[in-house]
């Protein structure tokens, strides 16, 4: 009898839990790394520019950024939707080869912009999302200059 009780499931089990919007709100700003958009002390957002620098200058010029609970952090070069001209987090490790994506197939896209930039990066793949969604690749880049790319986006 003791081993029917056990195979019978708990009453008191939550098999799914249910959140409300402001607990919702709560668990996201407990995963979000906000350290991933704060200037440390001491961090001059000016030349001589690197990866981390432009990102950070980026956020604080107030383009917007990914969801901070999100993985693979991005800030977008300048305002658009749907994305496509965006710079992933000098710490987002499947980006590291090229953190630079562009589509030129969006919508939003600025090809002026692209102009600018292109003499300071290098071609590194592209995305292959299969059949019928080819407008979703993105093309990966990485950045050759930060000095360059930083002035040609508007960063001083």
């Amino acid at each position: 009898m003791a081993a029917q009780q056990l195979r019978q499931p708990n009453e008191k089990t939550v098999s799914k839990l249910k959140l409300i919007p402001d607990d919702l709100e709560k668990v996201k700003h407990l995963l979000s790394d906000h350290r991933a958009v704060e200037v440390p002390e001491g961090l001059v957002l000016k030349a001589p520019w690197n990866h981390e620098k432009v990102f950070l200058a980026l956020v604080k010029r107030g383009e917007k950024h990914k969801e901070l609970w999100m993985k693979n952090i991005y800030v977008q070069l300048y305002p658009q939707r749907p994305n496509c001209a965006v710079l992933y987090g000098p710490k987002v490790g499947p980006a590291r080869r090229g953190p630079l994506h562009l589509n030129p197939r969006a919508s939003s896209w600025q090809e002026e912009t692209f102009q600018h930039v292109k003499p300071f990066i290098e071609y590194v793949q592209s995305n292959h999302k299969g059949p019928g969604r080819e407008r979703n690749n993105f093309d990966w880049y990485r950045v050759i200059n930060w000095d360059g790319f930083a002035e040609s986006i508007g960063l001083k």
